[in-house]
């Protein structure tokens, strides 16, 4: 899309089409539905160094010329958004909207806003008592197991071994990342009572603050265990791939609840009306 847009441009600015104004709308219900993440957004054909991660590429191959396309053109142009407005179009339409239509990206702008907010929280968090705590709920957590627990400071000890909380274990991105999640949920899909939404927002962190808990309490187990490669499964849920795995299950209940709660209502409603 992005290429027939440049295309149409190069043909729009020729002086033998005498085209004194340009207006960019979308065709159907939306103005812009956002990238096509299976084809890459334009990756492929990006010019880049090895320093430069493929997104960056693709924004500075891809959509930068065709700014400056637009910005280079003798004759006002204008954007009319008439649908859902998110990635690249979200960018269009700040640039070319009017100012007193502004309010039409109202919504992407409100989810935009979540990555400073989170951002924000994420340096809040005191770092310490989310170490000593969560190295006390998962300590607490497998001793509910029959577990034979020793908590030292921020260090869980089990009979064959433990594990140490350290700031990169606390679950701070972790609580972060459910939080964003639980704000574009309520900001994209609202349920009818402010307080519950607020609920939701208030108890998101709780919800990652127990997932990484169960995290920990997980490594500790392995650490302990006899394991012949219990040093790999260690490594791979703390490290690598693994590590995510808690994340996304965290992130799974989360959505699972929420759209539960929606269905709730959805379904008082039509009792309503029947």
């Amino acid at each position: 899309m992005v290429e027939a847009i440049y295309a149409a441009l190069i043909e729009i600015a020729k002086p033998r089409r005498r085209i004194r104004c340009l207006m960019i709308t979308g065709e159907g219900r939306a103005f812009c539905a956002g990238a096509n993440l299976a084809g890459g957004a334009g990756a492929k054909d990006a010019v880049r160094t090895r320093a430069e991660p493929p997104v960056i590429a693709s924004v500075a191959g891809t959509y930068h010329p065709l700014v400056r396309r637009i910005r280079d053109l003798e004759m006002p142009v204008v954007t009319a958004v008439n649908g859902p407005c998110v990635g690249f179009g979200v960018a269009l339409a700040l640039l070319l909207q009017p100012p007193a239509r502004l309010w039409q990206l109202r919504d992407p702008l409100l989810i935009l806003s979540v990555l400073p907010a989170v951002l924000i929280l994420h340096q809040l968090v005191p770092i310490q008592a989310l170490m000593y705590g969560t190295a006390k709920v998962s300590a607490l957590s497998l001793s509910l197991l029959g577990q034979d627990v020793l908590l030292q400071g921020t260090t869980v000890w089990l009979p064959g071994g433990g594990v140490n909380v350290n700031p990169t274990c606390s679950g701070r991105n972790t609580i972060s990342q459910i939080f964003a999640v639980a704000a574009i949920f309520v900001m994209a899909f609202p349920l009818r009572q402010i307080w519950l939404r607020l609920l939701i927002l208030a108890l998101s962190p709780l919800l990652g603050f127990i997932g990484n808990c169960i995290r920990i309490a997980t490594l500790a187990l392995i650490n302990a265990s006899d394991w012949a490669e219990k040093k790999y499964w260690f490594d791979f849920f703390h490290e690598s791939e693994g590590s995510l795995v808690f994340s996304a299950i965290t992130v799974s209940v989360f959505a699972w609840g929420y759209l539960k709660l929606m269905d709730h209502q959805l379904a008082r409603k039509e009792l309503q009306h029947a």
